[in-house]
């Protein structure tokens, strides 16, 4: 329902602290198996052709933009955990609406409303007065955001 704030109750925090462990686990496997993919390959050319040196060099290189993609999905859920620990997980910490639990199942890390995440401007209802702290319940029950392109009539 649009303007209305639901707070997450204690099974739905448990669920998403569960899967937010759980994927950390598997990036911290993942990383351990890749390390010796993103080892110096040596230079020995009676061992390894040209051609062959270069494919090395070219695993070696996504191996190691494999890991800074998950370096970056890592500190991305341990924040998720600190917002989940503070009681500020699953609300957009731009304008303090409940993310959809659709959205956090895709992306547990989210920290956006998919208005805020793509730009588009809020709207206030009549009467209401935007407040500068959105950490207020009262004050995330007043907003509401514009649907965006998924939400559009179709003919």
């Amino acid at each position: 329902m649009i303007g209305h704030v639901t707070k997450m109750n204690e099974s739905e925090r448990t669920h998403f602290e569960t899967r937010i462990r759980e994927r950390l686990a598997e990036l911290q496997q993942m990383s351990a198996s890749g390390q010796q993919a993103q080892a110096v390959v040596e230079l020995d050319q009676q061992a390894v052709g040209r051609l062959s040196r270069m494919d090395a060099l070219q695993n070696q290189a996504m191996a190691k933009a494999q890991q800074a993609n998950r370096d970056v999905e890592t500190r991305r859920l341990l924040a998720a955990l600190e917002r989940l620990e503070a009681g500020e997980f699953g609300y957009c910490e731009d304008c303090g609406e409940r993310i959809p639990d659709g959205r956090l199942n895709l992306d547990l890390a989210a920290s956006k409303c998919v208005s805020c995440a793509s730009g588009q401007p809020e709207i206030w209802q009549a009467g209401a007065e935007p407040s500068q702290n959105t950490d207020n319940i009262a004050d995330r029950q007043t907003r509401v955001h514009r649907p965006g392109p998924c939400f559009a009539q179709r003919p």
